[in-house]
Protein backbone atom coordinates (compact mmCIF):
# COMPACT_ATOMS: atom_id res chain seq x y z
CA UNK A 1 0.00 0.00 0.00
CA UNK A 2 2.88 2.36 0.73
CA UNK A 3 4.43 1.61 -2.65
CA UNK A 4 1.56 2.81 -4.87
CA UNK A 5 3.57 5.71 -6.27
CA UNK A 6 6.39 3.35 -7.22
CA UNK A 7 3.98 1.03 -9.01
CA UNK A 8 2.46 3.84 -11.07
CA UNK A 9 5.85 5.42 -11.77
CA UNK A 10 7.19 2.08 -12.95
CA UNK A 11 4.16 1.38 -15.15
CA UNK A 12 4.24 4.80 -16.80
CA UNK A 13 8.01 4.71 -17.29
CA UNK A 14 7.95 1.26 -18.87
CA UNK A 15 5.04 2.03 -21.18
CA UNK A 16 6.26 5.45 -22.30
CA UNK A 17 9.75 4.09 -22.96
CA UNK A 18 8.65 0.97 -24.79
CA UNK A 19 9.69 0.54 -28.39
CA UNK A 20 7.24 1.61 -31.04
CA UNK A 21 5.87 -0.60 -32.36
CA UNK A 22 5.91 -2.66 -29.19
CA UNK A 23 7.16 -6.23 -29.41
CA UNK A 24 4.44 -8.79 -28.77
CA UNK A 25 5.99 -9.71 -25.40
CA UNK A 26 5.59 -6.08 -24.22
CA UNK A 27 1.97 -5.99 -25.36
CA UNK A 28 1.34 -9.22 -23.46
CA UNK A 29 3.13 -7.81 -20.39
CA UNK A 30 1.03 -4.64 -20.44
CA UNK A 31 -2.15 -6.69 -20.52
CA UNK A 32 -0.89 -9.14 -17.89
CA UNK A 33 -0.03 -6.28 -15.54
CA UNK A 34 -3.66 -5.10 -15.60
CA UNK A 35 -4.78 -8.62 -14.65
CA UNK A 36 -2.10 -8.85 -11.96
CA UNK A 37 -3.34 -5.59 -10.39
CA UNK A 38 -6.88 -7.00 -10.35
CA UNK A 39 -5.56 -9.90 -8.28
CA UNK A 40 -3.09 -8.08 -6.02
CA UNK A 41 -4.03 -4.39 -5.77
CA UNK A 42 -3.02 -2.79 -2.49
CA UNK A 43 -6.36 -2.84 -0.64
CA UNK A 44 -9.50 -4.89 -1.18
CA UNK A 45 -11.57 -1.77 -1.92
CA UNK A 46 -9.15 -0.62 -4.64
CA UNK A 47 -8.80 -4.17 -5.97
CA UNK A 48 -12.58 -4.44 -6.32
CA UNK A 49 -12.78 -1.02 -7.97
CA UNK A 50 -9.98 -1.89 -10.38
CA UNK A 51 -11.75 -5.07 -11.42
CA UNK A 52 -15.35 -3.86 -11.51
CA UNK A 53 -15.03 -0.23 -12.54
CA UNK A 54 -11.79 0.03 -14.50
CA UNK A 55 -11.40 -3.30 -16.27
CA UNK A 56 -15.13 -3.78 -16.83
CA UNK A 57 -15.48 -0.20 -18.11
CA UNK A 58 -12.46 0.05 -20.40
CA UNK A 59 -11.28 -3.55 -20.65
CA UNK A 60 -7.67 -4.67 -20.72
CA UNK A 61 -4.94 -2.63 -22.36
CA UNK A 62 -5.31 -2.75 -26.13
CA UNK A 63 -4.15 -5.76 -28.08
CA UNK A 64 -2.09 -3.60 -30.40
CA UNK A 65 1.60 -2.94 -30.83
CA UNK A 66 0.99 0.84 -30.85
CA UNK A 67 2.88 2.22 -27.84
CA UNK A 68 0.76 5.37 -27.62
CA UNK A 69 -2.42 3.30 -27.32
CA UNK A 70 -0.97 1.53 -24.28
CA UNK A 71 0.26 4.80 -22.78
CA UNK A 72 -3.21 6.33 -23.17
CA UNK A 73 -4.89 3.26 -21.69
CA UNK A 74 -2.65 3.30 -18.59
CA UNK A 75 -3.05 7.06 -18.25
CA UNK A 76 -6.87 6.70 -18.30
CA UNK A 77 -6.83 3.70 -15.94
CA UNK A 78 -4.53 5.51 -13.49
CA UNK A 79 -6.77 8.59 -13.57
CA UNK A 80 -9.83 6.45 -12.86
CA UNK A 81 -8.03 4.81 -9.93
CA UNK A 82 -6.87 8.20 -8.63
CA UNK A 83 -10.39 9.63 -8.81
CA UNK A 84 -11.70 6.63 -6.90
CA UNK A 85 -9.01 7.02 -4.26
CA UNK A 86 -9.71 10.74 -3.89
CA UNK A 87 -13.47 10.16 -3.61
CA UNK A 88 -13.35 7.44 -0.94
CA UNK A 89 -12.29 7.31 2.65
CA UNK A 90 -12.05 4.12 4.62
CA UNK A 91 -13.68 2.15 1.83
CA UNK A 92 -16.83 4.26 1.77
CA UNK A 93 -17.75 6.99 -0.72
CA UNK A 94 -17.76 10.46 0.80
Amino acid sequence: MHQANKVWSTVHTLVHNARSPMPRCQVDASRALAVWLRQTFFCSNCRGFWSADVLNAIGLPPDTTERDAHAKWWWKAHNMASEHSAATRGGHPW
